[in-house]
């Protein structure tokens, strides 16, 4: 655990999940090696799952990550490498974000387009649950800055965010706020709802993906959308409480409202 934060972390992590899991669930992680994504895939592993993780580039994720993970080669612009690595999927962690600001790999086509694709084929696998993993400020001002130096990012994302909200499977979207590479179980955290655009503390990337893996399976977060912030203030473990007193999801779930 040392590289994603500590022992307490795993300790919640592994009591909280392990006790509802069936050897056969498989988990794919998109976005498998993004800092986010390969936390997911370490815990998920330890918690016990089948765990899968996607990837541009085979070779590139093996030398940076080691042969102990299964990879799938995916591109989640095209639906088909899309539905061939869910294929036998229970659960779907997305840790998946636009880095560029236009070309192919703008914010439409990977946190719109791509989400939608894979909406689409987790629904067609009947898997279990979708954890979405978006930001904070999705659903928010469509002024907000970030939308005008990176083409609309925020809309985008909560376009995502709405078609997975309107499928036909459960759904749990979290939305960080800053994201850090310090530990994870260390800094309490808070969990809101439509706090859009919030400037708050930032919070680990390693407690997102706990956070992430422990949604997979937690009734506490069924159809829950929400942002996560670090809460110096708050107890470690204290989120799991705070977690189960959101409300789901309304199919008439507001969006981008003008302040």
């Amino acid at each position: 655990m040392k590289m994603f934060g500590s022992a307490l972390l795993a300790a919640v992590l592994l009591t909280s999940v392990a006790g509802s899991l069936h050897a056969a669930d498989r988990v794919v992680v998109v976005g498998g090696t993004s800092k986010t994504g390969i936390a997911a895939i370490r815990l998920a592993q330890e918690a016990g799952y089948d765990v899968v993780g996607t990837t541009r580039s085979l070779r590139r994720a093996q030398e940076r990550y080691g042969s102990d993970i299964k990879w799938a080669v995916v591109d989640i612009k095209d639906p088909a490498t899309v539905k061939a690595a869910f294929d036998g999927a229970d659960y779907i962690i997305s840790s998946i974000g636009s880095l560029e600001p236009t070309g192919d790999n703008r914010p439409e086509n990977v946190d719109y387009k791509g989400v939608v694709n894979m909406v689409d084929a987790a629904i067609a696998q009947n898997v279990k649950r979708f954890v979405l993993i978006s930001s904070a400020g999705a659903g928010g001002d469509v002024r907000n800055r970030l939308n005008f130096i990176f083409s609309n990012i925020l809309v985008w994302k909560w376009l995502g965010e709405d078609y997975l909200r309107d499928g036909a499977t459960e759904s749990t979207v979290i939305r960080p706020g800053g994201l850090s590479d310090e530990p994870g179980g260390v800094m309490g955290i808070d969990l809101v709802q439509m706090d859009v655009g919030a400037t708050r503390p930032r919070t680990s990337r390693a407690d997102v993906a706990a956070i992430s893996v422990h949604c997979l399976s937690s009734p506490d977060c069924k159809n829950k959308t929400f942002e996560m912030y670090g809460d110096v203030g708050r107890p470690v473990d204290g989120w799991k409480d705070v977690l189960k007193s959101l409300k789901e999801d309304d199919v008439t779930f507001e969006a981008m409202p003008q302040r």
